[in-house]
């Protein structure tokens, strides 16, 4: 009876154009079960309770009513059968700590591990400062910047270039002729407006253009010089002038006579030096990216006498 139950299902899978394989795939059933099923030899499969959910597995794939499937097969089960004990895995209480504890240990090692990855590298990406995006484009924020206005230049404020120590021998007055009056030469004056934040914003006094000169002396920084215009207490970006990585050691000096206030973008300032017309920026204060925000301002000229 059992032969002929499986010869149906054989026949309504080879119906269905499945072969052992293919029925080993859906069922998840392994491939020698499946045949013992088909032979009848229900004393290879591990138990009454396997029989039936085989059995109506198998059914149903092959397109056959399962529950009616599984009640002829029922009919011809032994009734003292009993089924196959199921192997188990035991533990100690003990050994189920040990488990526990190294699983737990494992997972706050990765965890430890992924999170000093990420410090890594953001570490990384911000002392090698940030790299120009595709395209040419400014990887960082570009439009109007409003600033305060410059307050009054006093002395504790304008930091001006040292004058030039006069050569050894250099004739001062003519012999037996009083000496005349020398033209006063007027020293660039940095005048800081806003020196905390994103953005920081200087004005320069007594120059007709601008000289920025920028050297990494002790990091590589990625670095874009740009055009910028001033009204009415804002900054508008402009044309970009140049963009450029310099590798440690490396230096750059830019000449700017066709516009009255430029930008100047750090990705890594701490690691360069900055002098604007010849004096120095505290880079080491600024944060990383930072935009520095120049103006000049010309010397008045003199009136005719």
């Amino acid at each position: 009876m059992s032969a002929e139950l499986g010869d149906v299902l054989r026949r309504a899978r080879e119906a269905k154009g499945l072969t052992l394989e293919d029925l080993q795939e859906r069922t998840k059933i392994q491939r020698h079960y499946l045949e013992a099923i088909e032979r009848g030899d229900l004393h290879v499969l591990p138990g009454h309770f396997y029989t039936r959910a085989f059995v109506r597995r198998y059914a149903e794939v092959v397109g056959l009513d399962p529950d009616e499937i599984v009640r002829q097969y029922e009919a011809i089960l032994p009734k003292t059968e009993e089924s196959a004990p199921i192997p188990t895995i035991t533990q100690t209480r003990a050994s189920r700590r040990r488990v526990v504890t190294a699983g737990g240990w494992t997972v706050r090692v990765l965890l430890y591990v992924f999170v000093a990855l990420i410090v890594t590298v953001l570490v990384f990406a911000l002392r090698e400062g940030t790299s120009p995006g595709p395209d040419g484009q400014d990887p960082f924020h570009d439009g109007m910047v409003q600033i305060e206005s410059p307050p009054a230049a006093d002395a504790g404020t304008v930091k001006t270039v040292p004058e030039p120590p006069t050569a050894p021998g250099t004739p001062t007055d003519q012999a037996g002729e009083p000496a005349q009056p020398s033209e006063p030469v007027t020293q660039p004056q940095l005048q800081p407006v806003k020196t905390d934040g994103p953005t920081w914003v200087y004005v320069v006094k007594g120059v007709d253009r601008l000289t920025i000169a920028v050297t990494a002396s002790r990091e590589r920084c990625w670095l874009q010089v740009r055009k910028a215009e001033e009204a009415g207490g804002k900054f508008r970006n402009g044309a970009v002038i140049e963009e450029v990585s310099l590798a440690r050691g490396q230096s750059k000096t830019w000449e700017v006579t066709d516009a009255a206030a430029v930008r100047l973008r750090l990705g890594n300032a701490p690691g360069v030096d900055v002098t604007i017309n010849g004096v120095s920026l505290p880079t080491a204060d600024m944060p990383q990216p930072v935009s520095v925000y120049v103006k000049r301002e010309a010397s008045p000229t003199p009136s005719g006498t």
